[in-house]
């Protein structure tokens, strides 16, 4: 928690004010249904949060840091937007079963061991009602920064004090084969920083529905 309350702890819109492509794309799958309850997991500063409740999503967002949730919560009121924030670990959340249409989820689960990752996918299932979507990023072992770092396990490497890992397209269709795969690509990502840095990352894209059948319907 600490790495990321020090990321915050200026108060700057760390990675800009738009909102990220797995933002967008869950938009786009829940565009029809009306008051789509969504879930914002490791919202960070709320850059998602604010754009989908600005496009009347009933949203909620959670994140292990204070100092990330008090420039969200400072956002908010400043746009007049009704959206919940709580500083809580997805992990040891008590959220009730089929809670959410939708769960939004960028760049955390390459952050996760093995133990957590399994407790993670289960309490996903659970809480997206049926037929609920989830989209996810997280970081393909074709990144320029896999390898990089201490080794802590298979395509796992420990930088700046966290261990992060790189999925594989075989290892990430075998953990989500409770859900129906909608779409898994890899795509490069820009990220640009408050500090003028421009960062360049290969992730997956993963789009699943909570339904039995592991289809791949496009990559």
């Amino acid at each position: 928690m600490d790495y990321w309350d020090e990321i915050y702890r200026n108060g700057n819109y760390e990675w800009g004010t738009e909102p990220t492509i797995t933002c967008k794309i869950l938009r786009e799958y829940l565009r029809k249904k009306d008051r789509a309850r969504v879930l914002d997991i490791a919202c960070g500063y709320g850059r998602d949060c604010i754009f989908l409740a600005k496009k009347g999503f009933e949203v909620r967002g959670i994140d292990i840091s204070g100092k990330g949730l008090s420039i969200a919560e400072r956002w908010k009121r400043d746009e007049g937007l009704d959206i919940e924030f709580k500083c809580i670990d997805f992990l040891t959340s008590s959220f009730s079963t089929d809670s959410f249409d939708g769960i939004l989820v960028s760049n955390l689960i390459h952050h996760l061991g093995e133990k957590e990752l399994t407790i993670f996918i289960n309490k996903v299932r659970r809480i997206l009602t049926p037929g609920g979507i989830a989209v996810l990023l997280f970081l393909s072992t074709s990144d320029n920064q896999y390898g990089k770092g201490e080794e802590t396990g298979k395509n796992t490497f420990k930088t700046k004090g966290l261990d992060v890992h790189y999925f594989t397209e075989d290892e990430t269709l075998g953990l989500f084969s409770l859900f129906k795969v909608l779409k898994l690509e890899e795509i490069e990502i820009v990220e640009p920083h408050s500090t003028g840095e421009t960062h360049y990352h290969k992730e997956w894209l993963l789009v699943i529905k909570n339904e039995e059948g592991n289809v791949v319907l496009s990559k």
